[in-house]
């Protein structure tokens, strides 16, 4: 879900085509430990230029990802690799929520277990809502702020401060996270090999898990400050669980040094899929207040739990 440091310089929802493809990748996600590789991801669309690898698995794994709907709505669960130690100068490395494509429209519920009635963020076309609980003695009584789009440098930076990387990247861009299969075909376009790995019974799904390596001469490194380096250290490396309907289940980066062996493991991140029915719904207009009468300096996160266990 793209892999840019932000916040962006820009926020616009009329985009090309091209566009689109660039925003797909910039969203596909990444924490603030792993921005090298979140702007490696990003610079792979952006320098597509030789044809994609025309091998028998990443053909079938084409022809899998086509019976999929791009704009079917989806929940997912997103996790951040890392430690307790990350969380307490990290916030939110845990959320989950559903994404609709068709709509433009984004919800989010903090922690690992499907929680829509819980939703601290919702994002669409028109604005960014954040729930009260993520700030520390909001300044107003109604239980969502609402930030309007198009969103100001100031918006994006108020946002990403109270919910934290990676989740500020997705609710400040244009259109919400693509459905998983447009971001595997995508690196698909950029990949050095393609393999099968194995069927997964592990889940109790029969999961076919694809592992596909990018192609580092064909990215732009970028290092965390966004200057273009000599050369590519690190390139992403993924892992997708297919189900038997083409679907993906599971989408799992890692980084991976130019020698083939793997960055650490918070060097990376997971989402998991499934498919929903439920409706993204609008809070009440009376339950929202508008971000322009308020003081951005009394807008502060909740406090970060820095409890270790040993």
């Amino acid at each position: 879900m793209d892999l840019r440091p932000l916040p962006r310089s820009s926020d616009t929802t009329d985009m090309s085509a091209a566009d689109g493809a660039a925003t797909s990748w910039r969203r596909v996600r990444r924490t603030v430990a792993v921005v090298s590789l979140a702007g490696l991801l990003v610079a792979l669309v952006w320098s597509l230029t030789a044809a994609s690898p025309s091998t028998r698995v990443s053909d079938d794994l084409r022809a899998q990802l086509r019976q999929s709907d791009p704009a079917e709505s989806a929940q997912f669960t997103h996790i951040t690799g890392g430690t307790r130690v990350m969380e307490c100068a990290m916030r939110n490395l845990r959320y989950g929520g559903i994404t609709d494509p068709d709509a433009g429209r984004l919800l989010v519920w903090l922690g690992e277990r499907p929680a829509p009635d819980d939703a601290v963020a919702i994002a669409d076309r028109g604005s960014v809502l954040l729930h009260r609980t993520l700030l520390d003695d909001p300044p107003f009584d109604s239980d969502w702020v609402s930030f309007s789009r198009p969103l100001s440098d100031a918006d994006r930076t108020t946002i990403i401060e109270i919910t934290g990387q990676p989740l500020g990247a997705d609710l400040v861009a244009p259109a919400p996270p693509p459905v998983a299969s447009v971001l595997v075909a995508e690196a698909l376009e950029v990949a050095a090999s393609v393999e099968r790995v194995h069927v997964d019974e592990t889940t109790g799904r029969g999961l076919v898990r694809y592992r596909i390596e990018i192609d580092a001469d064909r990215l732009d490194a970028l290092d965390r400050s966004g200057t273009v380096t000599d050369s590519p250290q690190i390139v992403p490396r993924l892992d997708v669980w297919l189900t038997d309907d083409g679907s993906v289940a599971r989408i799992e980066v890692r980084s991976q040094h130019a020698d083939g062996t793997l960055g650490d493991a918070e060097d990376g991140w997971l989402v998991e899929y499934e498919p929903t029915n439920v409706e993204i719904r609008a809070p009440k207009p009376a339950d929202v207040h508008d971000v322009s009468g308020v003081d951005r300096s009394q807008l502060r996160p909740t406090g970060l739990e820095c409890a270790v266990e040993m």
